[in-house]
């Protein structure tokens, strides 16, 4: 496998792995990440330990998506 298809597949599995603990999050508050985000960084929800952890999978995800979309 050369370097390049490697790192996708990284990628790809980091990603499987992030959304599959995202799902958990959202399944348990009623709510999707997107929104989650949005209600997060715009202050009107409070950053709990739980929700910063959410938090911190979630922005993970949207970078190692940024990074995919660089390297396809």
């Amino acid at each position: 496998m050369s370097p390049g298809l490697s790192k996708l597949s990284r990628l790809i599995n980091d990603m499987q792995g992030l959304e599959d603990e995202l799902h958990k999050y959202e399944r348990k508050f009623h709510l999707r990440s997107e929104d989650f985000y949005r209600l997060v960084t715009t202050g009107k929800l409070d950053q709990s330990p739980e929700f910063l952890m959410w938090l911190g999978m979630y922005e993970t995800l949207v970078a190692r998506k940024k990074e995919y979309r660089r390297l396809e």
